[in-house]
């Protein structure tokens, strides 16, 4: 029992440690950061975050396999991660949770997915939103923590979208089928509503949207539909970078964190968009157990500005976060929410106090 601290638990985005994207920068006569440098160096100014959380929960964009081919001779971006020092990786970062509900955990076919499964299983983390069979995709990570002499219960479904693409590349699980967990929101009512039911907090975390965007008008009407669905929070990501952040009936949405640990260069520059992803950090707080604060983090995702060494943003960057997001609310600078900026020893952040 927790008596007298709070719970955190840090939620980051799209997660490879790029050995597809070495071979690209090889190819056109760069160097080979994962060589160089190894697979620990490129978190090294976020990780210590992640070290002290309870829980740790990322979006692992890759297949974790030895199989050399991918069956999907026509997808342009096959992403296969090598297990050791990515388990490694991970689990120096505290990762607890790995999504696979995204478009890379089958990119080297059924037996690629298994073996990510199976690796992660062996390594002591749990995958969610990918399964054996549909069944196991769908299911929730469930749990819980006493802090102080409240019980509390989260539920965390991962969730991608529908795409014809990932269904003609079978992406998707079904009965007896490995595959990810499509989104589905008469599924994802019944999930909500039977969480609900036992006192668990749903926390959706979606797979949604075009790369490099703000966005999108689909992406946000899905999120109404998910609030209406019973969703508690709403924690997306795909976009590599960080997207908007509104408050949908007492729902906080935080579309995409972007990254955590992407090592390709990047399109931030080619499509003048602004270099940043974050970490989220859902706090329990001792001394108010029945609420939930929740602090979003930006950082530096451009590994081209940072040398592939992502960093939390200075005080001026942060003006520079505010505004942004500031500026593509609806009404401006209005969320619905108190909302706060403030400073600790990792960097600034934006802060949402909340009573589920």
């Amino acid at each position: 029992m927790r008596d007298n601290s709070d719970f955190d638990m840090i939620f980051g985005g799209d997660t490879y440690f790029g050995e597809w994207h070495m071979r690209l920068r090889v190819r056109k006569l760069h160097n080979d950061i994962l060589k160089e440098r190894g697979y620990l160096d490129m978190g090294q100014n976020l990780v210590p975050m992640m070290q002290q959380a309870e829980m740790v929960c990322v979006n692992l964009e890759c297949a974790i396999t030895e199989i050399e081919k991918s069956p999907l001779a026509d997808k342009p971006h096959t992403y296969a991660a090598v297990a050791e020092p990515t388990l490694e990786a991970l689990k120096n970062a505290n990762v607890h949770v790995a999504c696979l509900a995204n478009n890379h955990s089958v990119d080297f076919g059924k037996a690629g997915l298994i073996d990510t499964l199976e690796s992660l299983e062996s390594a002591g983390i749990s995958p969610i939103g990918a399964g054996r069979k549909a069944v196991d995709a769908q299911m929730p990570y469930v749990f819980e923590t006493h802090v102080g002499d409240v019980l509390r219960k989260f539920g965390l479904i991962s969730v991608y979208n529908f795409g014809e693409r990932s269904k003609k590349w079978g992406f998707y699980a079904e009965e007896k089928i490995p595959g990810t967990n499509v989104l589905d929101m008469e599924l994802l009512k019944f999930q909500c509503a039977f969480l609900r039911e036992k006192q668990i907090l749903p926390i959706v975390i979606p797979h949604w949207g075009p790369n490099y965007c703000w966005r999108t008008e689909t992406m946000q009407r899905m999120a109404h539909q998910m609030v209406k669905a019973g969703a508690g929070l709403i924690i997306g990501h795909s976009a590599h970078m960080l997207q908007e952040v509104e408050v949908i009936d007492g729902v906080p949405v935080f579309y995409s964190l972007g990254n955590f640990i992407m090592n390709g260069d990047g399109e931030y520059r080619e499509r003048n968009l602004p270099p940043y992803s974050a970490l989220l950090r859902l706090t329990i707080p001792s001394d108010q157990p029945q609420s939930l604060t929740l602090r979003l983090y930006p950082f530096v995702s451009d590994n081209l500005q940072t040398d592939f060494h992502p960093r939390f943003v200075t005080d001026f960057e942060a003006r520079h976060v505010r505004a942004l997001l500031d500026g593509h609310q609806w009404s401006y600078g209005e969320y619905g929410l108190p909302v706060t900026w403030a400073s600790d020893a990792f960097g600034p952040y934006m802060r949402m106090d909340v009573m589920p």
